[in-house]
């Protein structure tokens, strides 16, 4: 949800990259560190909140700010990629691929009691992952499952930013 209130708020569109000198990994990777360098701050907000407000035990911190960094950039990552891609539509294209990672991840909810269409595409969401593997890092258990899951998440980051990257898309509104 962060995600996309970042990128619905910090303007990724400017006709003014395209006169420029700068590769457009640079252009591409410079659109992405506002929004990145909002959302860790949000992640770690988040995590202080649970951590030292709410009262929530973390058995492995360090690697639970990580995760949680990690996720919010991978999200942002996927959201800027529709939204370059598909304009405005992208716009509607977050809300449901969001709606779909609530329903489908796990989170709230265990898949295994989920009607079938959610545990069919539980899979093909960075958010199942991510899920996974902050349940591993709060409560202690197999930290070998949780650096997976991280690795798949940052599967999920990397490549949506070379789709970024590769993606024909002028910026410009």
């Amino acid at each position: 949800v962060g995600a996309l209130v970042i990128l619905l708020l910090v303007p990724t569109r400017t006709s003014r990259l395209l006169v420029s000198n700068f590769s457009r990994s640079s252009i591409t990777l410079g659109k992405f560190f506002v929004p990145a360098f909002v959302g860790m701050l949000q992640a770690l907000v988040l995590d202080f909140t649970l951590i030292q407000i709410l009262g929530m035990e973390v058995n492995h911190l360090a690697f639970f700010i990580v995760f949680t960094v990690i996720m919010s950039w991978t999200f942002i990552a996927i959201m800027q990629f529709f939204l370059f891609a598909l304009g405005e539509a992208g716009k509607l294209v977050n809300v449901i691929l969001l709606t779909l990672q609530l329903t489908s991840g796990g989170g709230t909810y265990p898949v295994e009691m989920s009607a079938t269409f959610f545990r069919v595409i539980h899979p093909f969401f960075p958010m199942t992952y991510g899920m996974t593997g902050l349940r591993e890092v709060i409560v202690g258990g197999n930290l070998v499952t949780a650096f997976v899951n991280l690795l798949v998440v940052i599967g999920f980051l990397v490549g949506f930013l070379v789709e970024l990257d590769l993606f024909e898309v002028d910026f410009v509104v």
